[in-house]
């Protein structure tokens, strides 16, 4: 599972076919801290180049039903900052 998107580094590079996947998450019984890393696309990441952001995003539990991976990617994909996101 990944996230499709398209963003802007710090570097001020446009990345159009970006691609997001979860490494990591922490919780409590209030919320989910989700580690996003974002490589420039799909293929970058499967060659095991360096990505080129990461994100970590507080996630409400409320907001999470059912496996945990579909309900944070979906979670993710309703935030400003990944709107537009599609599943990869």
């Amino acid at each position: 599972m990944a996230l499709k998107l398209a963003i802007n580094t710090q570097f001020g590079i446009n990345a159009p076919n970006a691609y997001a996947r979860i490494a990591n998450f922490t919780g409590n019984k209030e919320q989910v801290q989700v580690q996003l890393v974002i490589y420039f696309n799909e293929d970058a990441r499967k060659d095991g180049l360096t990505a080129i952001r990461e994100d970590s995003v507080s996630v409400a539990l409320q907001d999470l039903t059912g496996d945990i991976f579909p309900a944070a990617y979906k979670a993710l994909k309703n935030m400003p900052e990944y709107q537009g996101a599609i599943d990869a």
